[in-house]
């Protein structure tokens, strides 16, 4: 017998991409991207980044970008932007960029896609993506089977 996810032929796993590019004139950024604590950039951002990745349906997921060793220069701007952050096809920017903390050496919390002072900013997203996007829409709690007491 089918389960649900067979019966509707729903991927137990969700693309996730994102693009960044680096804002440096003339030293660029260095900077680190991770998803679920997982590294996939730590050096000198000197093109744009992309990064295609398969999230289990069931998983949280917590992306985290850092900027670091910035040295500070009224003459110059390194930064890190984030160009397009996508879950299952689904755009977090700008909407969802509210949801994002974004801790740094200059005290700045506004939402925020680009990041020019040394520090990281992350979006956790639990306890799963679509659990998460129907809170923050505004549409309720969603219930499984685990979250029902017998």
């Amino acid at each position: 017998m089918k389960n649900f996810l067979e019966l509707l032929d729903t991927s137990i796993h969700l693309p996730l991409s994102l693009i960044v590019r680096p804002i440096g004139n003339p030293v660029p950024p260095k900077c680190k991207i991770y998803i679920n604590n997982k590294c996939y950039f730590d050096n000198i951002l000197e093109d744009m980044f992309a990064i295609k990745e398969n999230i289990s349906l069931t998983d949280p997921i917590r992306i985290t970008f850092e900027l670091v060793d910035k040295q500070y220069n009224e003459n110059q701007e390194t930064a890190v932007q984030i160009m397009d952050l996508k879950i299952d096809n689904i755009s977090l920017i700008p909407i969802y960029i509210k949801y994002a903390v974004y801790v740094n050496d200059h005290n700045y919390n506004d939402p925020t896609t680009y990041l020019g002072f040394n520090g990281a900013w992350t979006l956790d997203i639990s306890p799963n993506f679509y659990m998460w996007l129907h809170r923050v829409d505004g549409k309720g709690q969603l219930l499984d089977k685990y979250s029902i007491k017998e």
